[in-house]
């Protein structure tokens, strides 16, 4: 589990990343056990789903994660994975390879083709 002044950090990690660009809609860093533990949506964002979708993208996230250090003695392991969708792309980096922890940013597209 992690400390307090992890989570502490992740939070500001997150604020920091939002801040960065103004198409930066989501920072949030992901925990092993698939729960969101410091970030979020930026304020003023109207999120593109519900909650329990958000839910299920982070069980989905985690568990990518997890299955790509199967690779990584024979590839070496991944520094992020990114993919594109109609309405944003998505990147996530592996910020604690204990802990599986991913920080995805939802960056609004502004042109279909990037």
């Amino acid at each position: 589990m992690a400390s307090v002044d992890k989570i502490h950090n992740y939070f500001k990690l997150c604020d920091e990343i939002k801040e960065l660009d103004p198409k930066i809609r989501f920072a949030g860093v992901i925990s092993e056990r698939d729960r969101l533990v410091a970030g979020g949506m930026k304020e003023g964002v109207e999120p593109f789903e519900s909650q329990k979708e958000d839910e299920v993208l982070f069980m989905e996230l985690a568990l990518k994660a997890k299955m790509r250090k199967e690779f990584d003695k024979q590839l070496g392991t991944v520094n992020f994975t990114m993919s594109q969708r109609e309405k944003a792309l998505g990147m996530s980096f592996l910020l604690e390879i204990v802990m599986y922890c991913v920080c995805l940013l939802t960056l609004m597209q502004t042109t279909r083709n990037l």
